[in-house]
Protein backbone atom coordinates (compact mmCIF):
# COMPACT_ATOMS: atom_id res chain seq x y z
CA UNK A 1 0.00 0.00 0.00
CA UNK A 2 1.10 3.57 -1.28
CA UNK A 3 0.87 6.07 1.51
CA UNK A 4 2.01 9.74 0.58
CA UNK A 5 2.21 12.78 2.62
CA UNK A 6 1.39 16.30 1.51
CA UNK A 7 1.93 19.36 3.39
CA UNK A 8 5.62 18.93 4.78
CA UNK A 9 8.08 21.93 4.71
CA UNK A 10 11.38 20.49 3.71
CA UNK A 11 14.25 19.59 5.59
CA UNK A 12 11.97 19.95 8.94
CA UNK A 13 11.61 16.99 11.10
CA UNK A 14 8.56 15.15 11.83
CA UNK A 15 7.68 11.62 13.56
CA UNK A 16 4.91 9.38 12.10
CA UNK A 17 2.98 7.59 14.25
CA UNK A 18 0.81 4.62 13.09
CA UNK A 19 -2.06 2.19 14.65
CA UNK A 20 -2.95 -1.01 12.91
CA UNK A 21 -4.78 -4.67 14.16
CA UNK A 22 -2.56 -7.57 13.31
CA UNK A 23 -2.87 -10.75 13.39
CA UNK A 24 0.11 -11.65 15.07
CA UNK A 25 -0.17 -10.63 18.86
CA UNK A 26 3.31 -12.31 20.10
CA UNK A 27 5.79 -10.70 17.76
CA UNK A 28 8.02 -8.46 20.16
CA UNK A 29 10.98 -7.65 17.36
CA UNK A 30 11.19 -4.94 14.77
CA UNK A 31 8.86 -6.08 12.19
CA UNK A 32 9.30 -3.85 8.78
CA UNK A 33 6.29 -1.58 8.09
CA UNK A 34 7.46 1.61 6.49
CA UNK A 35 10.04 1.98 4.11
CA UNK A 36 11.12 4.90 1.93
CA UNK A 37 14.28 3.12 0.66
CA UNK A 38 16.09 2.49 3.32
CA UNK A 39 16.53 -1.38 3.44
CA UNK A 40 15.86 -3.50 6.67
CA UNK A 41 16.01 -0.24 8.71
CA UNK A 42 15.24 -1.68 12.07
CA UNK A 43 16.92 0.94 15.14
CA UNK A 44 14.01 3.72 15.51
CA UNK A 45 16.41 6.19 17.12
CA UNK A 46 18.79 7.47 14.64
CA UNK A 47 16.52 10.07 13.52
CA UNK A 48 17.40 9.21 9.78
CA UNK A 49 15.02 6.19 8.41
CA UNK A 50 11.80 5.32 8.01
CA UNK A 51 11.68 2.09 9.96
CA UNK A 52 8.31 1.20 12.35
CA UNK A 53 8.75 -1.16 14.89
CA UNK A 54 6.00 -3.53 16.70
CA UNK A 55 5.66 -2.83 20.18
CA UNK A 56 6.09 -5.61 22.47
CA UNK A 57 2.74 -7.37 23.85
CA UNK A 58 0.35 -4.55 26.12
CA UNK A 59 3.06 -1.50 26.24
CA UNK A 60 2.42 1.39 24.97
CA UNK A 61 -0.75 1.23 24.05
CA UNK A 62 -1.14 -2.54 23.04
CA UNK A 63 0.14 -5.63 20.86
CA UNK A 64 -1.72 -3.38 17.75
CA UNK A 65 0.02 -0.46 17.62
CA UNK A 66 2.87 0.29 15.61
CA UNK A 67 5.61 3.37 15.59
CA UNK A 68 8.01 4.74 13.00
CA UNK A 69 11.18 7.18 13.86
CA UNK A 70 11.25 10.40 12.73
CA UNK A 71 12.35 11.69 9.36
CA UNK A 72 13.69 14.66 7.57
CA UNK A 73 11.39 15.49 4.85
CA UNK A 74 12.82 15.78 1.29
CA UNK A 75 10.35 17.58 -0.07
CA UNK A 76 6.64 19.10 0.54
CA UNK A 77 5.37 15.59 -1.08
CA UNK A 78 6.94 12.76 0.72
CA UNK A 79 5.55 8.66 -0.39
CA UNK A 80 6.30 5.47 1.75
CA UNK A 81 5.52 2.18 1.24
CA UNK A 82 3.13 0.19 3.74
CA UNK A 83 4.11 -3.72 3.63
CA UNK A 84 3.76 -6.44 6.70
CA UNK A 85 5.53 -9.98 6.97
CA UNK A 86 1.81 -10.59 8.78
CA UNK A 87 -1.62 -9.80 7.73
CA UNK A 88 -2.74 -6.36 9.53
CA UNK A 89 -5.37 -3.38 9.18
CA UNK A 90 -3.49 0.13 9.16
CA UNK A 91 -6.40 2.15 11.47
CA UNK A 92 -4.65 5.48 11.92
CA UNK A 93 -1.71 7.44 10.93
CA UNK A 94 -0.75 10.72 12.86
CA UNK A 95 2.54 13.25 11.39
CA UNK A 96 3.60 15.59 13.58
CA UNK A 97 6.46 18.31 13.40
CA UNK A 98 9.12 17.94 15.78
CA UNK A 99 11.35 20.47 15.00
CA UNK A 100 12.34 22.48 18.71
CA UNK A 101 11.69 26.17 17.54
CA UNK A 102 13.91 28.65 19.57
CA UNK A 103 11.92 31.67 21.90
CA UNK A 104 13.83 32.72 24.10
CA UNK A 105 11.48 33.26 26.45
CA UNK A 106 13.43 33.15 28.94
CA UNK A 107 16.91 34.18 28.37
CA UNK A 108 19.81 33.76 25.59
CA UNK A 109 21.14 30.65 27.21
CA UNK A 110 20.96 27.46 24.85
CA UNK A 111 21.47 24.65 27.55
CA UNK A 112 19.48 21.39 28.63
CA UNK A 113 18.23 23.70 31.27
CA UNK A 114 17.02 26.57 29.92
CA UNK A 115 13.41 26.39 28.74
CA UNK A 116 13.94 28.55 25.86
CA UNK A 117 12.37 26.14 23.00
CA UNK A 118 8.74 25.33 21.98
CA UNK A 119 8.21 22.12 20.37
CA UNK A 120 10.77 19.64 20.08
CA UNK A 121 10.18 16.06 20.42
CA UNK A 122 8.18 15.41 23.42
CA UNK A 123 6.03 18.08 21.87
CA UNK A 124 6.10 20.41 24.63
CA UNK A 125 9.51 20.01 25.35
CA UNK A 126 11.40 23.39 26.39
CA UNK A 127 14.72 22.28 26.27
CA UNK A 128 16.48 20.75 23.19
CA UNK A 129 17.73 17.26 24.20
CA UNK A 130 20.05 14.59 21.90
CA UNK A 131 18.10 14.15 18.55
CA UNK A 132 15.81 16.69 18.43
CA UNK A 133 15.86 19.11 15.52
CA UNK A 134 16.34 22.93 16.62
CA UNK A 135 14.95 25.95 14.18
CA UNK A 136 15.88 29.44 14.41
CA UNK A 137 13.37 31.73 12.90
CA UNK A 138 12.13 35.53 13.50
CA UNK A 139 9.20 34.30 15.21
CA UNK A 140 10.81 33.77 18.88
CA UNK A 141 10.91 36.54 21.28
CA UNK A 142 13.73 37.33 23.60
CA UNK A 143 13.06 38.52 26.79
CA UNK A 144 13.85 42.22 27.12
CA UNK A 145 15.21 42.49 23.66
CA UNK A 146 12.03 42.81 21.57
CA UNK A 147 8.72 44.89 21.57
CA UNK A 148 5.63 44.64 19.87
CA UNK A 149 3.03 46.99 19.38
CA UNK A 150 -1.09 46.32 18.82
CA UNK A 151 -3.09 43.31 18.50
CA UNK A 152 -1.84 39.70 16.74
CA UNK A 153 1.37 38.56 18.48
CA UNK A 154 4.45 38.84 16.25
CA UNK A 155 2.90 40.38 13.22
CA UNK A 156 3.37 44.04 14.69
CA UNK A 157 6.93 43.80 15.29
CA UNK A 158 7.93 47.25 15.55
CA UNK A 159 11.57 46.56 16.65
CA UNK A 160 14.24 43.80 15.80
CA UNK A 161 17.39 43.38 17.11
CA UNK A 162 20.05 40.98 17.23
CA UNK A 163 19.95 37.43 19.18
CA UNK A 164 22.76 37.16 21.35
CA UNK A 165 22.70 33.05 22.46
CA UNK A 166 25.05 31.42 24.29
CA UNK A 167 25.98 28.14 24.34
CA UNK A 168 26.45 26.72 28.03
CA UNK A 169 29.60 24.20 28.74
CA UNK A 170 27.72 21.15 28.61
CA UNK A 171 27.51 21.98 24.49
CA UNK A 172 24.50 20.75 22.71
CA UNK A 173 24.27 18.52 20.41
CA UNK A 174 21.33 17.28 18.55
CA UNK A 175 19.94 16.27 15.09
CA UNK A 176 19.63 19.33 12.56
CA UNK A 177 20.53 23.17 13.58
CA UNK A 178 18.22 24.80 11.02
CA UNK A 179 18.17 28.84 10.16
CA UNK A 180 15.53 30.17 8.41
CA UNK A 181 15.61 33.28 10.07
CA UNK A 182 15.17 36.45 7.45
CA UNK A 183 15.00 39.79 9.31
CA UNK A 184 16.57 38.72 12.84
CA UNK A 185 20.41 38.14 12.89
CA UNK A 186 21.15 34.81 15.78
CA UNK A 187 25.01 35.65 17.01
CA UNK A 188 26.17 32.25 18.74
CA UNK A 189 29.26 32.31 21.67
CA UNK A 190 30.44 29.85 23.88
CA UNK A 191 30.59 30.10 27.77
CA UNK A 192 33.86 27.77 27.40
CA UNK A 193 35.10 28.63 24.16
CA UNK A 194 35.65 25.19 23.19
CA UNK A 195 32.00 23.18 22.87
CA UNK A 196 29.58 24.52 20.99
CA UNK A 197 27.13 22.32 18.82
CA UNK A 198 28.52 19.15 19.02
CA UNK A 199 28.26 15.67 17.99
CA UNK A 200 26.46 14.26 14.33
CA UNK A 201 24.79 18.19 14.51
CA UNK A 202 24.03 19.29 11.15
CA UNK A 203 23.57 22.89 10.60
CA UNK A 204 21.57 24.21 7.78
CA UNK A 205 20.40 27.92 6.56
CA UNK A 206 17.50 28.74 4.40
CA UNK A 207 16.10 32.07 5.39
CA UNK A 208 17.61 35.27 4.00
CA UNK A 209 19.08 36.71 7.51
CA UNK A 210 22.51 36.31 9.06
CA UNK A 211 23.82 33.77 11.27
CA UNK A 212 27.17 34.30 13.02
CA UNK A 213 29.76 31.92 14.71
CA UNK A 214 31.80 33.66 17.13
CA UNK A 215 33.29 30.97 18.64
CA UNK A 216 34.54 27.53 17.91
CA UNK A 217 31.85 24.26 17.49
CA UNK A 218 32.27 20.74 17.21
CA UNK A 219 29.50 19.19 15.34
CA UNK A 220 30.76 16.69 12.28
CA UNK A 221 27.20 16.92 9.87
CA UNK A 222 28.41 19.54 7.66
CA UNK A 223 27.28 23.03 7.27
CA UNK A 224 24.77 24.34 4.23
CA UNK A 225 24.15 27.73 3.35
CA UNK A 226 21.27 27.88 0.59
CA UNK A 227 20.55 30.94 1.67
CA UNK A 228 20.91 33.75 4.01
CA UNK A 229 24.74 34.94 5.11
CA UNK A 230 27.13 33.38 7.69
CA UNK A 231 29.63 35.16 9.45
CA UNK A 232 32.41 32.55 10.54
CA UNK A 233 34.42 34.62 13.24
CA UNK A 234 35.87 32.34 15.75
CA UNK A 235 39.28 32.62 17.14
CA UNK A 236 40.02 29.42 17.95
CA UNK A 237 39.27 25.51 16.90
CA UNK A 238 36.71 25.94 13.89
CA UNK A 239 33.53 27.78 13.87
CA UNK A 240 31.94 25.47 11.13
CA UNK A 241 32.63 21.81 13.10
CA UNK A 242 34.65 19.17 11.42
CA UNK A 243 32.21 18.54 8.63
CA UNK A 244 32.07 19.91 5.11
CA UNK A 245 30.74 23.41 4.17
CA UNK A 246 28.76 24.17 0.88
CA UNK A 247 27.83 28.35 0.53
CA UNK A 248 25.10 27.50 -2.46
CA UNK A 249 24.50 29.55 -5.21
CA UNK A 250 21.89 32.05 -2.99
CA UNK A 251 24.32 31.87 -0.11
CA UNK A 252 26.63 33.96 1.58
CA UNK A 253 30.24 33.49 3.54
CA UNK A 254 31.81 36.15 5.53
CA UNK A 255 34.10 36.54 9.02
CA UNK A 256 37.54 36.32 10.09
CA UNK A 257 37.49 32.80 11.55
CA UNK A 258 38.41 29.08 10.78
CA UNK A 259 36.88 26.81 8.79
CA UNK A 260 38.22 23.33 9.39
CA UNK A 261 36.02 21.08 6.61
CA UNK A 262 36.61 21.02 2.89
CA UNK A 263 34.55 23.88 1.65
CA UNK A 264 32.36 24.66 -1.48
CA UNK A 265 31.30 28.17 -3.07
CA UNK A 266 28.67 28.75 -5.35
CA UNK A 267 27.62 31.61 -4.23
CA UNK A 268 29.70 34.96 -2.41
CA UNK A 269 32.35 34.59 -0.30
CA UNK A 270 33.32 38.03 1.21
CA UNK A 271 36.24 37.40 3.49
CA UNK A 272 36.72 39.30 6.39
CA UNK A 273 35.03 41.90 8.87
CA UNK A 274 35.69 44.98 6.03
CA UNK A 275 38.39 43.85 5.02
CA UNK A 276 39.93 40.85 7.08
CA UNK A 277 41.47 37.46 6.77
CA UNK A 278 40.01 34.01 6.94
CA UNK A 279 41.28 30.43 7.08
CA UNK A 280 40.31 26.93 5.57
CA UNK A 281 42.45 24.40 6.71
CA UNK A 282 40.79 21.61 4.21
CA UNK A 283 40.60 24.10 0.96
CA UNK A 284 38.40 25.64 -0.70
CA UNK A 285 36.95 25.26 -4.01
CA UNK A 286 35.04 28.16 -6.31
CA UNK A 287 32.37 27.23 -8.72
CA UNK A 288 31.44 28.08 -12.19
CA UNK A 289 29.04 31.13 -10.21
CA UNK A 290 31.08 31.76 -7.82
CA UNK A 291 32.40 35.32 -6.53
CA UNK A 292 34.60 36.42 -4.26
CA UNK A 293 34.78 39.96 -3.69
CA UNK A 294 37.94 41.23 -1.95
CA UNK A 295 38.18 44.55 -0.95
CA UNK A 296 41.09 47.76 -0.44
CA UNK A 297 40.55 50.65 1.29
CA UNK A 298 42.91 52.55 -0.03
CA UNK A 299 46.39 52.73 -2.16
CA UNK A 300 48.72 50.88 -0.41
CA UNK A 301 50.31 47.08 -0.97
CA UNK A 302 50.98 47.01 2.97
CA UNK A 303 48.55 46.29 5.96
CA UNK A 304 47.04 42.41 4.56
CA UNK A 305 44.13 41.47 6.62
CA UNK A 306 43.25 45.43 7.71
CA UNK A 307 43.62 47.42 4.65
CA UNK A 308 42.56 44.65 1.79
CA UNK A 309 41.37 41.09 2.44
CA UNK A 310 43.06 37.98 2.54
CA UNK A 311 42.19 34.09 2.38
CA UNK A 312 44.87 31.44 4.14
CA UNK A 313 45.08 27.98 3.51
CA UNK A 314 46.79 25.98 6.09
CA UNK A 315 46.96 22.11 7.09
CA UNK A 316 45.76 20.35 3.96
CA UNK A 317 43.76 21.03 0.75
CA UNK A 318 43.78 23.07 -1.98
CA UNK A 319 42.48 25.95 -3.68
CA UNK A 320 40.75 25.57 -6.66
CA UNK A 321 38.85 27.94 -8.95
CA UNK A 322 36.37 27.67 -11.77
CA UNK A 323 37.48 29.53 -15.11
CA UNK A 324 34.26 31.30 -15.06
CA UNK A 325 34.74 32.23 -11.34
CA UNK A 326 34.26 36.15 -10.86
CA UNK A 327 37.16 38.23 -8.53
CA UNK A 328 35.40 41.19 -7.76
CA UNK A 329 37.52 44.10 -6.38
CA UNK A 330 35.37 46.07 -4.33
CA UNK A 331 37.11 49.61 -3.99
CA UNK A 332 36.54 52.02 -0.79
CA UNK A 333 36.43 56.11 -1.70
CA UNK A 334 39.99 56.57 -0.99
CA UNK A 335 41.33 54.33 -3.48
CA UNK A 336 41.66 56.69 -6.31
CA UNK A 337 43.35 55.87 -9.79
CA UNK A 338 44.60 59.42 -10.69
CA UNK A 339 47.27 58.31 -7.50
CA UNK A 340 51.04 58.10 -8.82
CA UNK A 341 50.02 54.75 -7.21
CA UNK A 342 48.36 52.99 -9.99
CA UNK A 343 50.93 54.40 -12.52
CA UNK A 344 53.32 51.40 -11.69
CA UNK A 345 52.82 47.52 -11.15
CA UNK A 346 51.49 46.85 -7.97
CA UNK A 347 50.72 43.00 -6.04
CA UNK A 348 49.07 42.16 -3.22
CA UNK A 349 49.23 38.55 -1.69
CA UNK A 350 45.02 37.43 -1.25
CA UNK A 351 45.79 33.67 -1.10
CA UNK A 352 48.53 31.95 0.48
CA UNK A 353 49.46 28.48 1.11
CA UNK A 354 51.36 26.93 4.15
CA UNK A 355 51.87 23.53 5.87
CA UNK A 356 50.62 21.35 3.02
CA UNK A 357 47.79 23.33 1.66
CA UNK A 358 48.76 24.35 -1.85
CA UNK A 359 46.77 26.50 -4.62
CA UNK A 360 45.87 24.55 -7.88
CA UNK A 361 43.91 26.98 -9.65
CA UNK A 362 43.42 30.71 -9.11
CA UNK A 363 40.88 33.85 -10.72
CA UNK A 364 41.19 34.75 -14.43
CA UNK A 365 37.44 36.58 -13.92
CA UNK A 366 37.42 40.15 -12.72
CA UNK A 367 34.93 42.78 -12.40
CA UNK A 368 35.72 46.15 -10.66
CA UNK A 369 33.43 48.33 -8.59
CA UNK A 370 33.60 51.89 -6.32
CA UNK A 371 37.06 53.84 -6.38
CA UNK A 372 37.73 56.97 -8.13
CA UNK A 373 38.85 57.60 -11.51
CA UNK A 374 39.15 53.53 -12.59
CA UNK A 375 39.07 53.49 -16.22
CA UNK A 376 40.15 50.11 -18.12
CA UNK A 377 42.51 52.05 -20.04
CA UNK A 378 44.74 52.96 -17.34
CA UNK A 379 45.48 49.14 -16.82
CA UNK A 380 44.31 45.56 -15.63
CA UNK A 381 44.20 42.95 -12.98
CA UNK A 382 45.43 39.17 -12.72
CA UNK A 383 45.96 36.51 -10.23
CA UNK A 384 49.88 34.83 -10.98
CA UNK A 385 49.79 30.82 -10.12
CA UNK A 386 50.53 31.60 -6.54
CA UNK A 387 47.46 33.13 -5.80
CA UNK A 388 48.70 36.84 -5.85
CA UNK A 389 46.90 39.78 -7.61
CA UNK A 390 48.23 41.93 -9.92
CA UNK A 391 47.73 45.38 -11.04
CA UNK A 392 49.10 45.84 -14.91
CA UNK A 393 49.38 49.34 -15.40
CA UNK A 394 49.19 50.47 -18.87
CA UNK A 395 51.17 53.38 -18.30
CA UNK A 396 54.40 51.23 -17.57
CA UNK A 397 56.38 51.26 -20.72
CA UNK A 398 58.96 48.23 -21.07
CA UNK A 399 62.52 49.35 -21.75
CA UNK A 400 64.24 47.97 -25.01
CA UNK A 401 66.19 45.01 -25.61
CA UNK A 402 69.44 44.97 -26.34
CA UNK A 403 68.69 44.10 -29.94
CA UNK A 404 66.01 46.36 -30.34
CA UNK A 405 68.49 49.19 -29.12
CA UNK A 406 70.71 48.55 -32.12
CA UNK A 407 68.40 48.59 -34.58
CA UNK A 408 67.36 51.65 -33.58
CA UNK A 409 70.52 53.07 -33.41
CA UNK A 410 71.40 51.54 -37.06
CA UNK A 411 68.16 53.34 -38.18
CA UNK A 412 69.60 56.98 -36.67
CA UNK A 413 72.99 56.05 -39.20
CA UNK A 414 70.76 55.77 -42.27
CA UNK A 415 68.64 58.43 -41.52
CA UNK A 416 72.23 61.01 -41.23
CA UNK A 417 73.96 59.66 -44.37
CA UNK A 418 71.17 60.63 -46.45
Amino acid sequence: MDITLRGLTSGRAYIMQAWANSSDSTRSDNTRWFTDGVAEATAISNGQHSALAVNRPNTLGGTGEFFIATFTAAGATQAFDAACSNAARLTAIQVRDVTGYWSGQTSGEWSSAAPNFMGGMGFSDSQITSGDFAAFTDLGLMAGQETYSGGGGNSNRTVVLSRDISIQSAGVSIGTVRFENDADTYTFTNTSGTTGITGGSAVVLNGTGRVEFNAANRYSGGTTVNSGTLVVNNTTGSGTGTGTVTIGAAGRLEGVGTLAGATTVSGIHAPGNSPGIQTFTNGVEYTSTSIFEWELTSNTTVDRGTSWDGVDLTTAGSLTVNPAATFKLILGPSVDFSDNFWNTMQTWDVFSATSGATIGSVFQTFEVTGGLNYSPTLGSFSMNSGGTLIWNASSVVPEPTSALAGLLLMAGAFRRRR
